[in-house]
């Protein structure tokens, strides 16, 4: 397990408030993954992506908002100023937001496999679960 907050909520649930606050605020193919059996550094990576630079910066901002009303507080953040990958480091979760020409360049995403990614669907679409049989 990496570095850890002094919070009352799992890695998991931190990434999961992560994740609903990106889509609240309209990130776009967000993806989730587990990655602690897989490096040292963090126990899930969340990538997004922006439609522009200003919404990029946006989607910063407002994650470091909604989450310090949790409780939960970004250690660091890198390239809040940059059009193409900003990185908002959680510890236990990091989250990488994109532009898309950045997204389609570095295809982060394909080190871990499309295998690997956990569903955000149930996440940011609650009803969903209501309405299956």
């Amino acid at each position: 397990m990496s570095q850890n907050q002094d919070t009352k909520f799992t890695e998991r649930e931190i990434a999961e408030k992560i994740i609903c606050s990106l889509a609240k605020h309209l990130g776009q193919e967000i993806k989730w993954v587990y990655a602690a059996e897989k490096t040292v550094l963090t126990d899930y990576y969340v990538l997004c992506v922006g439609r522009s630079a200003s919404h990029m910066q946006s989607l910063a901002s407002y994650l470091e908002e909604d989450l310090a009303k949790e409780g939960v507080f970004a250690f660091k953040t890198e390239g809040k100023n940059s059009a193409e990958w900003i990185l908002v480091d959680f510890g236990v979760v990091i989250v990488h937001i994109f532009s898309k020409e950045a997204n389609a360049f570095y295809h982060i995403d394909k080190l871990f496999g499309a295998d690997a990614f956990l569903p955000v669907d149930d996440l940011v679409n609650p009803e969903n679960d209501s309405n299956s049989d």
